[in-house]
């Protein structure tokens, strides 16, 4: 060990205030480093001269000399379930490997982020049967790993919701994950069962399936905050998916998927004559009816740092996803996602700071538009602060009063969101340690503030009617009254609104919560910044749903 190569990791410098922090951090990094260099049971020692005269300090860090030292054996107790070789593969270190500290980090947060132990798991260094050899012994205690679920709960986005689950993320003690639900809400059923082999073959290369079946009934806000259904979206079919390490946090992974989508209005609420009715449901929505196969092929490049997956408090993670469907069959568009999330603790405690974006863009190609239900939508719950699907293009139906002038009250107009084509979404959230009890519990309090758009969608034709016989649409974009017809007790004017790329801001504080009965998520939220159109709700909660 050479004094000049470790001397620019000391961060204390000359005329520093003394503090006895500092140095255990840089005794615990000058400690770290040499393990990285394979000194496994190095001696750092900070000695101190005192100059009470000029009051200061001098501190010189001594590093005692040791032996590199080499792995004999990984040892690993506690496993009831899950093989050893499970265990064995995910270590960055095997015998006879030079003894290197990062790897050993590394090997933990790896077993960590599996999800099979508690997290009490530990990675001791102990002497081998020579001076130069060393034994890691790791002591496991495992969770159960198979979830059961019958669950009934209310969300303020899917009111009602009962679902019923069975998963195992450690099938038979070979990592593998297995499961099979269903859900019923308000506004959604599905039908989901999938299967995953992180190791095929004993390879690196996992390949998995899921098949399923989604109905799900898209609503707009009718007045007075309740709702009604508009278009019905039935999926159908399955798809394939494979991923692979490149490097230790690198990957890749494809994937094919084939569906089939239909698309349908209420014929009794919407249809006049058996022809879809714009006055009803809008020309938008009129237009979006029908059959389709979505035949799609994507790939996934993704970088991940994370100490942890399930709950991380430091690292990094970068994903972009591209999507083409249209291959070979179907309806032709190309979606491109991407996003980043990083974590680290702050002010030497409990307190984790996670910074996040995100954002996309899908187009049609071949002369094809992109269909309402293949946008994409933003809102609660990932955009906190905002009502579901309440940011972005939409249309705002609004009744006229009987002297012909326009009724503002926004619980009384129908609002359709159409989706954007773009979309961005920033986050900076601060999770707050309460103690021991309140992790026991599931407990995770976290301040946050957030900022996106949705837009870049194309302009639809909106509806009006200037007598009861003579139906004609106005240039998009464009406010008309449409007077009053059959069926109507009076007129209305559309309004298309949202269509910008101009910041959305809330900030708030939430709470997470894994309770005996599922999890909970409480947000307080205030929109800061808004644009018009925008449907901004302050409180925002999810009991017996994911979050």
């Amino acid at each position: 060990i050479k004094p000049k190569e470790f001397q620019p990791l000391i961060r204390i410098k000359e005329g520093d205030w003394y503090n006895a922090q500092s140095i255990e951090n840089t005794v615990e990094t000058l400690s770290e480093t040499a393990g990285l260099l394979g000194y496994a049971f190095a001696d750092v020692r900070p000695s101190f001269e005192r100059d009470k005269e000029n009051l200061k300090m001098n501190v010189t860090f001594q590093i005692g000399e040791v032996p590199r030292v080499y792995v004999e054996r990984v040892q690993i107790n506690g496993n009831t379930v899950t093989h050893d070789n499970i265990i064995r593969r995910e270590f960055r270190l095997a015998e006879g490997d030079a003894f290197n500290s990062i790897k050993v980090k590394r090997s933990k947060d790896r077993l960590m982020s599996l999800g099979f132990f508690q997290d009490k798991l530990d990675i001791e260094q102990k002497p081998g049967s020579t001076p130069d050899r060393i034994v890691l012994e790791t002591n496991v205690q495992e969770r159960p790993t198979g979830e059961l679920q019958l669950s009934a709960g209310f969300s303020n986005i899917e009111r009602f919701i009962f679902s019923a689950s069975v998963r195992q993320r450690n099938f038979r003690g070979r990592g593998q994950e297995i499961r099979l639900s269903a859900n019923v809400s308000s506004f959604a059923r599905s039908v989901e069962a999938g299967f995953t082999e992180p190791y095929l073959a004993g390879r690196n290369l996992a390949l998995g399936f899921d098949i399923f079946r989604r109905d799900f009934r898209s609503f707009r806000f009718t007045g007075n905050n309740t709702r009604d259904t508009t278009y019905t979206q039935v999926s159908t079919g399955f798809q394939l998916r494979t991923g692979f390490a490149i490097t230790e946090f690198w990957g890749a992974s494809f994937r094919y998927g084939l569906s089939r989508e239909e698309i349908g209005l209420d014929e009794a609420t919407f249809f006049t004559n058996g022809v879809c009715d714009p006055l009803k449901a809008g020309r938008f929505l009129c237009e979006q009816l029908g059959n389709r196969t979505i035949s799609t092929l994507g790939f996934t490049l993704q970088y991940n740092s994370l100490n942890n997956n399930l709950l991380p408090s430091s690292g990094q993670r970068f994903a972009i996803n591209v999507d083409g469907s249209g291959i070979p069959i179907g309806i032709k568009f190309i979606t491109a996602r991407g996003n980043y999330d990083y974590f680290t603790r702050i002010f030497g405690t409990g307190f984790v700071l996670n910074l996040g974006a995100e954002g996309g863009y899908v187009t049609g190609y071949g002369g094809q538009d992109v269909f309402l239900n293949n946008r994409f939508f933003l809102g609660q719950p990932q955009f906190r602060g905002f009502n579901i699907r309440g940011v972005g293009p939409r249309v705002l139906r609004r009744p006229l009063n009987a002297d012909g002038t326009i009724i503002q009250d926004r619980r009384q107009a129908l609002d359709d969101a159409l989706g954007g084509r773009a979309y961005y979404l920033a986050r900076a959230e601060v999770r707050i340690p309460i103690g021991s009890a309140g992790t026991e519990l599931g407990i995770r309090p976290s301040i946050f503030a957030d900022v996106g758009a949705l837009w870049s969608l194309r302009a639809p034709t909106l509806t009006c009617q200037n007598g009861p016989t003579n139906p004609a649409p106005i240039l998009p974009g464009q406010v008309s009254p449409c007077l009053p017809s059959d069926g109507f007790s009076s007129g209305f004017v559309e309004e298309y609104l949202g269509n910008t790329p101009r910041p959305r801001v809330t900030v708030g504080i939430g709470v997470n919560w894994n309770s005996p009965f599922g999890p909970f998520r409480f947000d307080l939220a205030r929109a800061l910044l808004t644009q018009p159109g925008d449907d901004p709700q302050l409180f925002q909660f999810n009991v017996g749903t994911a979050f």
